[in-house]
């Protein structure tokens, strides 16, 4: 095994698993040995320093990575962006979810899709965020077996920018809608009906995102209004 990306370094998730055959060995090109490491699931399994193995040794029993991923990619689209990714085969996949987050730190979840389970062909995935933060933010995916046990894969950037300022997911919508403001604090949310008569009004100080229930509400067409400091924005709204 010969690792040629110029760190000496291998890195794995969780369930990898490292084998060298009878009569193999470990070489790294790295003159520093002290860097030359092989780590499984945020352990150290193979030092080059002292030429050291640890964890469980299976002879005859393979550890197979879940998945094969072939690419992962996140599209901008207008008020939306649009995630697609592929595998090459799958071993015990149960589903795949998609997270976001701005800072690298702060994943929340998009939304998630049944994986295969066990396939050897290759396998198409597309998951849609409709409530994108403007600007800058990345997206992962993460794996996760019937067992529970779970890969994330490396994120990626994408720069969104909204041509509204106002965004309102499911349209149209039955029971609540979710309201995305982008890039303005609002003070006050109206709904008005067709015939422009205020149905629902509501304080909305400092909230970026929030849900609006629609029971009370007749099938047909709406405004969503938000007014803040010098501005009244507002976008369609159709509840069914």
């Amino acid at each position: 095994m010969r690792f040629v990306n110029g760190t000496s370094r291998l890195t794995l998730g969780a369930g990898s698993g490292v084998i060298v055959e009878a009569g193999g060995n470990v070489a790294v090109w790295n003159i520093n040995a002290a860097n030359n490491i092989i780590i499984v699931d945020g352990s150290t399994i193979w030092n080059g320093q002292n030429n050291a193995i640890s964890g469980t040794s299976v002879i005859g029993t393979p550890i197979y990575l879940p998945i094969e991923l072939l690419q992962f990619d996140a599209i901008s689209k207008l008020q939306r962006v649009e995630l697609h990714w592929s595998t090459a085969s799958e071993i015990n996949n149960d589903y795949f979810m998609v997270e976001r987050c701005r800072d690298g730190e702060n994943w929340i979840s998009v939304g998630a899709i049944k994986g295969d389970g066990n396939s050897s062909s290759r396998k198409e995935y597309q998951l849609t965020d409709y409530a994108p933060l403007n600007g800058e933010q990345w997206y992962r995916l993460v794996q996760v077996d019937y067992d529970g046990n779970f890969e994330i894969f490396e994120p990626v950037l994408i720069n969104f920018s909204s041509g509204n300022k106002i965004s309102v997911y499911p349209n149209p919508a039955v029971e609540e809608v979710q309201v995305i403001l982008h890039d303005i604090v609002g003070k006050v949310i109206f709904l008005t009906d067709v015939y422009g008569r205020v149905v629902y009004t509501s304080t909305i100080s400092d909230i970026q995102q929030f849900r609006l229930p629609l029971h009370d509400y007749l099938p047909g067409f709406y405004m969503v209004n938000i007014q803040g400091d010098g501005f009244n924005y507002s976008t369609r709204l159709v509840i069914k």
